[in-house]
């Protein structure tokens, strides 16, 4: 799903140090700064599709307002874009 999600536009630099990688199945990360923990879980559907599912905890009040859910999904918005491109890019 590439849309768009409001008209605002602002950018969140973030900082954050990996706590676990582990290639096509997990990514962790801790914000310091915040002390905001992600998990990042892929999920293959199995039709050249993946599911990602985000679990956060520590998530500062400022970060949970309604527009800042949007922009993360936003964010979202554009990984995929970017994803597709390369998968585009990929095939001949």
């Amino acid at each position: 799903m590439v849309g768009d999600r409001g008209t605002a536009s602002s950018t969140h630099r973030m900082i954050a140090t990996f706590t676990e990688v582990v290639a096509s199945e997990r990514l962790s990360w801790v914000e310091p700064a915040s002390g905001m923990h992600t998990n990042v879980t892929l999920i293959d559907l199995g039709d050249a599709t993946t599911e990602i599912v985000i679990h956060q905890r520590r998530v500062p009040e400022p970060m949970r307002s309604p527009e800042a859910r949007v922009g993360f999904a936003t964010s979202l918005d554009k990984l995929e874009h970017h994803l597709t491109r390369l998968i585009r890019m990929e095939r001949p």
